[in-house]
């Protein structure tokens, strides 16, 4: 419970207050299963595959109550996690759409001259190579305006 608690309470884990029957039945089912259970050693690594697995931390994240102590020591969900089933960040069913760009994401990708002559389509002919870095917004709106800054 220790461990739970300073592990992974901070990322999100519900806090567990009390080591209740059940609790004592399935640590104790998990610690006669195998031998190497018995070691605090194996307590911390199996407590830190939980910690890295995306699907459960994103699960934490978003307060789901299915995800506490005891569904970490039913013996089906702890091959589960000791496996690396839950490593990717989600799985299909809660999977995020991807957000969509913004205007200002989707013109920082495209070149300034594109933008420009779709901005200014009559007068693209005379626009001038732009160096944005070292003022070049100003020189831009010079050539556009008929006023070359060169």
């Amino acid at each position: 419970m220790e461990l739970w608690n300073e592990r992974l309470v901070p990322l999100g884990f519900p806090l567990c207050q009390t080591m209740t029957d059940k609790r004592r039945k399935a640590f104790s089912a998990c610690l006669s299963a195998l031998e190497t259970r018995a070691s605090q050693e194996w307590w911390r690594d199996y407590v830190s595959c939980i910690s890295q697995a995306g699907f459960l931390r994103k699960a934490a994240e978003q307060n789901k109550q299915w995800l506490d102590l005891d569904w970490c020591l039913d013996e089906q969900n702890m091959v589960k996690v000791i496996e690396g089933k839950y490593e990717r960040e989600f799985d299909s069913v809660e999977q995020e759409a991807p957000r969509e760009k913004s205007v200002y994401e989707r013109a920082a990708e495209r070149n300034p001259r594109e933008i420009l002559a779709e901005a200014y389509p009559s007068l693209f002919g005379q626009v001038v190579e732009c160096d944005f870095e070292n003022g070049g917004e100003q020189k831009c709106a010079k050539a556009i305006g008929g006023t070359s800054a060169h």
